[in-house]
């Protein structure tokens, strides 16, 4: 044994001789590859290891770099690295990197990129596999037009906070509302900080109130919950029993801790919560976000169990019911490569016993993760719609009460909840198209000779000219046409270039636009009216001190209540897709006037053709000083 005035020298000399060479050879180099981080789901420390491209020195370093930075939604960023990848290790570029790419040109709405890398991907690399198999995309997202014409505009869930919220889940014994919000709290000693992204670990809230239109929720922190990991609350039985998705407190073989879902129920016994595991495979594969259906003799998660295929899957199976109110699960069943792709395939609800939502990036859609529509007895598929889904992602479906809640994180990195009502004979006309058939009821000679409707062409400038002073006299001290007269009959590409041109000295009454028309029912525009949304959109980007006024109207069919609703839908629906466009949102003011305005003789009950309704369903563009 040393003696304690040598011990010291010895330190020295080890210091010296060992660890002062290992830190100069260390110097400049990253502590750990981004290899390792990125497998531990580190993105945040990945990314921090690495304050140049020039010190990434392998074509795993840089491919991992480019996951972690799409994980955290830098999507510029990550592509740029993956074309850095492309450029300095072409040979090494796997057809992973290349599904990457793909995804990330589809959420950056490169769309003629990503179909070309797509063909390139289903004839190549992933023929015959589950991944976005649509053969035909466009044709595909055809068919969520119903849902995009009928829903209206998703609402924003008002919440007092300023951090990310999502997930709401509703007690069915009590009525009262919890969701998921991330912010930090004290958790002692123990991290309460997720190592993948450097944000708060989830948090269940209690909701103080959640269906007002006026008052906004706050959230109370639901008492006895793990603070230092994430804790997710997927479902709530109608006992009053909690369903939550966590880590396991031990790890398995591999040093993980795997996700299960848990009961989480107060135990009399010991006088607090408890956690008992509902995993049929705990040691072996993740499971997470279980939920059942009304009557409870079913459910739904999704799973990475082996035999899968691909990243976590959906399944369906049986609930038996112990003595102790616990659903055990039996009979599981992967729900096939219609609905599951080689990526994760999450968040599954039961909308009716036959229907499904759940979220993926793994199929055909807008960009990120989309929300789709799965039915379980035909394998019919449906995106959710243009209305639903955006560039961003959307996840965590959840069905109440005729509302359909879906969180999204197109307002930045900070998600948000958001609703919708969801007519569950719309739904069922969409995924049942087999049993609404229309037979045609005219004689065969008659439909075979009836000619097509005549309508109005809306860019024949002498008619629009017509129109615009038809309304002139109808409303003068409401439609102010007299100025921008001839802006408005130029063509499209001389407007264009003017509202590209416009500076500080230009008027906004010398802009006019073209009244919008819509079609019966609908809140969409004709499709022929993207130029003038095009026009419009360039002519606020150069002037923010300017607005547009969106005014929507109605024709008389229908009750006043019903069409004063149809026009706020219109009008805000419009407004949705101007701040889209990149217009801010205070350039922009929705207003509904349904039929108080109607220009012409066609009230309820007028006899009027179908061409003097169709003038009365318009929106018009009205530019202001702010």
């Amino acid at each position: 044994m040393l003696r304690p005035e040598y011990l010291f020298l010895w330190i020295l000399f080890h210091l010296a001789a060992v660890e002062l060479p290992k830190g100069i050879a260390k110097r400049g180099q990253p502590s750990m590859k981004a290899t390792e981080l990125v497998e531990r789901m580190q993105y945040q420390e990945a990314i921090a290891e690495y304050s140049t491209l020039k010190k990434v020195k392998s074509a795993n370093e840089m491919r991992s770099l480019a996951v972690a930075f799409s994980k955290l939604g830098y999507t510029d960023t990550a592509m740029s690295i993956y074309k850095q990848l492309v450029k300095k290790y072409p040979s090494k570029v796997t057809p992973s990197d290349k599904l990457n790419m793909a995804l990330l040109l589809n959420k950056m709405g490169e769309k003629v990129e990503f179909l070309t890398v797509l063909n390139d991907l289903k004839t190549v690399d992933y023929v015959g596999l589950p991944i976005l198999n649509q053969a035909d995309p466009e044709l595909f997202l055809q068919q969520s037009k119903p849902l995009e014409s009928q829903l209206s505009v998703p609402q924003v869930q008002k919440i007092e906070s300023n951090n990310a919220c999502f997930l709401p889940v509703k007690d069915p014994v009590t009525g009262k509302w919890c969701f998921h919000e991330r912010f930090r709290v004290n958790g002692g000693l123990l991290s309460t900080v997720s190592s993948a992204d450097g944000q708060p670990y989830t948090k269940i809230m209690k909701a103080n109130i959640w269906s007002s239109d006026t008052l906004s929720t706050k959230g109370i922190l639901l008492e006895r919950q793990l603070l230092n990991k994430n804790f997710e609350l997927s479902f709530i039985d109608s006992f009053g029993n909690m369903y939550v998705t966590t880590n396991h407190s031990l790890v398995n073989d591999s040093d993980d801790y795997l996700l299960d879902v848990f009961k989480y129920s107060f135990n009399p016994k010991v006088g607090d919560y408890s956690l008992k595991s509902l995993h049929f495979d705990k040691w072996n594969s993740n499971l997470a976000g279980f939920v059942m259906n009304p009557n409870q003799t079913k459910g739904l998660f999704y799973c990475d169990v082996a035999g899968g295929f691909g990243k976590s899957d959906i399944y369906m199976c049986d609930i038996v019911w112990t003595e102790d109110r616990t659903p055990t699960l039996s009979n599981y069943l992967n729900l096939g490569d219609q609905i599951n792709t080689l990526l994760s395939d999450i968040d599954p609800v039961f909308i009716t016993d036959e229907i499904i939502a759940f979220s993926t990036e793994g199929h055909i859609g807008w960009g990120g993760s989309d929300i789709y529509f799965f039915n379980t007895m035909n394998n019919r598929l449906v995106n959710a719609g243009r209305l639903i889904n955006s560039q961003a992602n959307e996840f965590a479906p959840k069905f109440y009460d005729g509302i359909l809640y879906f969180s999204t994180d197109r307002y930045g990195n900070k998600s948000k909840i958001m609703r919708v009502e969801l007519s569950l004979d719309l739904l069922d006309r969409v995924m049942f198209p087999e049993n609404y058939i229309v037979e045609n009821t005219f004689p065969d000679e008659i439909a075979d000779n009836k000619l097509p409707e005549q309508q109005m062409d809306i860019r024949d400038e002498s008619k629009i000219s017509n129109l615009i002073q038809t309304m002139a006299v109808a409303e003068p001290e409401k439609y102010n046409y007299a100025k921008g007269l001839n802006f408005l009959m130029l063509s499209d590409s001389v407007r264009l270039e003017k509202a590209r041109n416009i500076d500080s000295a230009s008027n906004y009454r010398d802009y006019q636009f073209i009244t919008l028309l819509h079609p019966v029912g609908d809140i969409v525009v004709d499709a022929n009216f993207e130029n003038e949304l095009l026009i419009l959109t360039e002519v606020l980007k150069r002037r923010s001190d300017w607005k547009v006024q969106v005014r929507s109207h109605t024709d008389s069919k229908g009750s006043k209540n019903a069409n004063r609703k149809l026009s706020q839908e219109r009008a805000d629906f419009l407004k949705v897709y101007l701040i889209s466009q990149g217009v801010p949102a205070n350039q922009v003011e929705a207003i509904g006037y349904g039929e108080e305005l109607l220009l012409n003789h066609c009230i309820d009950g007028a006899p009027c053709s179908e061409d003097e309704h169709r003038r009365n369903r318009r929106t018009e563009l009205l530019l202001q000083l702010k």
